[in-house]
């Protein structure tokens, strides 16, 4: 899995991708609260500037496997921060997506089944950021969908 994501966000494998989405509607075509979703929302890319966006790729792709529709462009950013895989500790991930993201729309999700789907979770940070602003819409359940979780140990301490 690591293998065709890091070919398909760094060197634009379409192919790929095309392998990751079908792997992940399969998932959620098998999951019942999964594909009682009513809609799919995407976390924002890293950097606009990007061609190639992979989530929205792949949203894509699931949107037409699933049946269950894809909103675009729900978040803004309301700041620049630096890339969150240039940062190497938990809380300082965390305080770098504090209060970054909004609502880009007005979007009626109240009591809806929100499935969030991004490509890579490493601290969560991003995740959870964008989860509160689900919630204060009082959306009915927020489910999370990622293609891939870093290992993650830096900035994790261990006492004897």
């Amino acid at each position: 899995m690591g293998d065709l994501l890091h070919k398909f966000k760094y060197e634009q494998d379409r192919h790929a991708g095309m392998i990751l989405a079908d792997l992940a509607s399969d998932f959620i075509n098998g999951q019942i609260l999964l594909k009682a979703s009513d809609l799919i929302l995407t976390v924002l890319p890293s950097f606009r500037s990007r061609p190639f966006d992979p989530v929205y790729f792949v949203a894509e792709r699931i949107e037409k496997k699933t049946k269950i529709p894809w909103e675009r462009e729900v978040f803004a950013r309301t700041r620049l921060v630096k890339p969150q895989k240039s940062i190497w500790d938990r809380k300082f991930k965390q305080l770098n997506v504090l209060n970054t993201y909004r609502l880009a729309k007005p979007l009626k999700l109240d009591g809806k089944k929100i499935l969030l789907i991004d490509d890579i979770c490493d601290s969560g940070a991003t995740l959870n950021e964008i989860s509160a602003i689900l919630r204060q819409t009082k959306a009915d359940k927020i489910y999370v969908l990622v293609l891939a979780k870093t290992r993650y140990s830096v900035g994790v301490s261990s006492s004897s």
